[in-house]
């Protein structure tokens, strides 16, 4: 009984975890999929023309609607102009 509790709170665990090719809903702009994750940052595409960083704080899990979701606060684009005007313009 033990083993299978840890068992299931292992794979809990590893379903709350940022990977490659998961989705994370911008609040206000779409939703990206992750590219890379690195110790400080996550590397997101939107609409595989834009790529954006953002830091893992700025990730949250949010349980009722069961995705990854971020707010606009946290974004650094890395190409492209089309991210930046939306941020803008919904702030």
């Amino acid at each position: 009984m033990i083993e299978k509790s840890k068992q299931y709170y292992d794979r809990r665990r590893q379903e709350r975890t940022l990977k490659e090719a998961d989705r994370v809903a911008l609040l206000g702009v779409g939703i990206a999929v992750i590219e890379r994750v690195d110790n400080l940052h996550v590397h997101l595409v939107l609409s595989n023309r834009h790529a954006l960083k953002i830091l893992h704080n700025d990730i949250a899990w949010d349980e009722q609607n069961m995705r990854w979701e971020a707010s606009l606060g946290g974004f650094h684009q890395t190409k492209g102009e089309r991210i930046s005007k939306a941020i803008t313009m919904n702030r």
